[in-house]
């Protein structure tokens, strides 16, 4: 249709803008979430049950159920989680977010040696200070060191596998909770709000583990605290993904204690808990007990007043007098 009246006027007018659909930072992390939730799931029950069909264990429901809790309680479902989170994490931090992947802390600058080092090696510290403390008060029991054979060639093999397994599980968990979740509702500069519903979101995806107390909730709440509040202050996604590397893998092997209700496949001592379930946290590990409480308390104490701060970290730690 040719257009009537002054063609100066027409050509003049400026063209309408598109709407385009904005949505709430909490709607994202929500769609975010509820997304990365249902692949996994997905994910993890197709290539278990691949699994199990090879091996002919396929033999009824309830012991295909079983299997499935076996297998999906395993650190090999990392090769899984990494793919889906970082997947999540990219589609939705560059296709709504609109913001490239450095800003979520993955970046490496000048200060990453230092943010990636403090962090693993406060890690490692925690759960080394909470294995001597339940080693002293007669809470563990040593047995002497590992000798079940690992199902593979090599113990060294077996271990640096699990290692790397380990960590890309983890990566999954903290690129989901402390790096897009976190990131997306701290944008606007807060961020006490933000770190208390990425702590609950950490929480929630360990609310399936085996051997789940109240008291395991609120530790495994601390944990997500004490990472965000890391992330926050040095701007790092790698010091988070350090610290929680580091205890997770200090506790199941190195110290060869459950992790969050998880036995792994590979330990170099043989140790179990003794005594009062509510300071060792029995079944489901140190991070079930009150032991593990106080250790953790100590962590956001260290990370509030130790940690190296990046460049927008200062609004979140504590003034000093």
């Amino acid at each position: 249709m040719i257009p009537t009246g002054d063609p100066l006027l027409y050509l003049s007018s400026p063209p309408q803008k598109q709407r385009r659909l904005r949505l709430t930072p909490r709607v994202r992390v929500f769609l975010f979430v509820s997304t990365y939730i249902l692949f996994l799931s997905v994910a993890l029950d197709i290539a278990v049950l691949f699994r199990l069909r090879a091996q002919g264990q396929l033999t009824s429901p309830v012991v295909t159920l079983r299997l499935l809790e076996t297998y999906v309680d395993s650190v090999w479902r990392g090769v899984w989680l990494f793919p889906g989170a970082f997947l999540c994490t990219w589609v939705f931090q560059r296709g709504i977010n609109r913001r490239p992947l450095r800003e979520l802390g993955l970046g490496g600058g000048s200060h990453f040696g230092e943010t990636l080092a403090f962090g693993t090696l406060l890690g490692l510290f925690l759960m080394t200070t909470l294995f001597v403390t339940l080693l002293l008060t007669g809470h563990l029991r040593f047995i002497g060191p590992a000798t079940a054979e690992p199902p593979v060639r090599s113990h060294e093999l077996g271990l640096t596998l699990y290692a790397v397994l380990l960590g890309l599980h983890c990566l999954g968990q903290v690129l989901v909770a402390q790096g897009y979740v976190l990131h997306t509702l701290a944008a606007k500069g807060s961020w006490a709000g933000p770190l208390l519903f990425t702590a609950t979101t950490f929480a929630l995806l360990h609310g399936l583990n085996f051997h789940l107390t109240l008291l395991g909730v609120i530790n495994v709440f601390l944990l997500g605290l004490l990472l965000g509040y890391l992330c926050l202050l040095t701007q790092s996604l790698w010091a988070t993904w350090g610290c929680y590397w580091a205890w997770s893998y200090a506790c199941g092997v190195v110290y060869s204690l459950p992790v969050r209700g998880i036995n792994g496949l590979y330990h170099l001592l043989q140790v179990t808990l003794v005594g009062d379930t509510l300071l060792t946290g029995g079944s489901f590990g140190p991070e079930g007990g009150l032991y593990g409480t106080a250790i953790l308390l100590l962590g956001l104490a260290i990370v509030s007043y130790a940690a190296p701060i990046g460049e927008e970290g200062k609004e979140a730690r504590p003034e000093t007098n």
